[in-house]
């Protein structure tokens, strides 16, 4: 049994300019939403003198990632070497946050057309 599929009109939905203009208009105007929460990275980055000083006063990462996991902050000791040490990075040293991971995706095999384009 076959599926026909079909196929959408690029004009099923309309959408006026003046709409436009107003939607563009309104989200502009949006003000600034304050953060709730953040994520643990950030928590650790706030939280970097206090950490380091406790350190300092000859604390385990251990012992701090305790204390931090009583308050209700769950990490790890090798998570929190971790996070303090991005931390510690200057802004300028710091990788830029947008996607820049190469894909993992799966190779394509190399077939007999492919050969003959590259040639």
């Amino acid at each position: 049994m076959a599926l026909s599929r079909r196929r959408r009109s690029s004009s099923a939905v309309e959408v006026s300019k003046s709409s436009l203009e107003e939607v563009i208009t309104e989200l502009q105007d949006l003000p600034e939403r304050p953060k709730n929460s953040l994520s643990l990275r950030e928590a650790i980055a706030h939280l970097q003198v206090p950490i380091d000083e406790a350190l300092d006063k000859g604390y385990s990462h251990e012992e701090v990632s305790t204390l931090l996991r009583e308050e209700g902050i769950q990490i790890s000791p090798s998570s929190l070497r971790r996070y303090l040490a991005i931390a510690k990075r200057s802004p300028e040293e710091q990788p830029p946050q947008e996607n820049t991971a190469p894909r993992r995706g799966r190779r394509r095999k190399n077939t007999s057309m492919d050969s003959l384009e590259s040639a």
